[in-house]
């Protein structure tokens, strides 16, 4: 069975369920054409926020409550990973994102949304689809 990861943003768009669509049309798509997937979500520590607005750790964020719920109200719970980094965007990467970058087929980078480099660096192939170009050609 061919495998593709698709990374994207949907715990960085908190609550913004047209932004989780965008990102669940291609894995459900894929997924529906007989393709393993698995969705990778990049996401800095400044960024996490609790219930009240106020800064939080990852584990207690409504980002990773978000993401959580996304993911498991489809049934890609075991299938996606959220990624976190520190404001600079390093992470370690694991021992396992590493064997998921070299197990798959292609990377599905929407929006460059992943750009952990020693990530990157282990998958074959990778697609990057610009979905909104003035928007992340100003971003990157």
């Amino acid at each position: 069975m061919r495998f593709v990861v698709v990374s994207g943003a949907i715990a960085n768009k908190l609550d913004q369920g047209g932004e989780a669509w965008v990102r669940l049309s291609y894995l459900l798509g894929l997924r529906r054409l007989g393709f393993r997937v698995h969705f990778l979500e990049q996401i800095a520590g400044a960024a996490c926020l609790n219930a009240e607005g106020a800064p939080c750790a990852i584990e207690d964020s409504a980002q990773r409550a978000y993401f959580q719920g996304v993911m498991n109200r489809f049934g890609l719970a075991s299938d996606s990973t959220l990624i976190p980094t520190d404001d600079q965007g390093t992470a370690l990467v694991s021992e396992n994102l590493a064997e998921l970058a070299n197990s798959a087929d292609a990377l599905l980078n929407i929006s460059g949304h992943v750009a952990i480099e020693p990530l990157l660096r282990s998958f074959r192939r990778k697609v990057f689809l610009d979905i909104d170009p003035g928007f992340t050609q100003f971003w990157h």
